[in-house]
């Protein structure tokens, strides 16, 4: 089942898993990319009902963020994003 996070946050669903292969760890000296692993992972995120991305605990978006427009499939109970997007971290 496929559907755009428009969808999503009609239907009340919040959270949605976003797609990435790692993330940028930026600091004053600079950034230095961090692979998850060879595989993407999926990674929580909350999302208001004007489809604004709340950072998880860790992470935020680098430079692009989903739109509403952006498909998410349903795979295990969880709705995953088809696009992968970078990540990234201050430390």
């Amino acid at each position: 089942m496929k559907k755009t996070l428009r969808e999503l946050l009609a239907q009340g669903i919040n959270i949605v898993y976003i797609k990435s292969y790692g993330y940028n760890e930026l600091s004053t000296f600079g950034s230095i990319w961090n692979p998850f692993s060879n595989m993407a992972n999926y990674i929580p995120f909350e999302v208001d009902s004007n489809g604004n991305f709340t950072k998880n605990r860790t992470l935020f978006f680098d430079e692009i963020e989903p739109t509403l427009e952006d498909v998410f499939i349903l795979d295990d109970n969880k709705w995953k994003s088809v696009t992968a997007y970078d990540l990234a971290s201050r430390d």
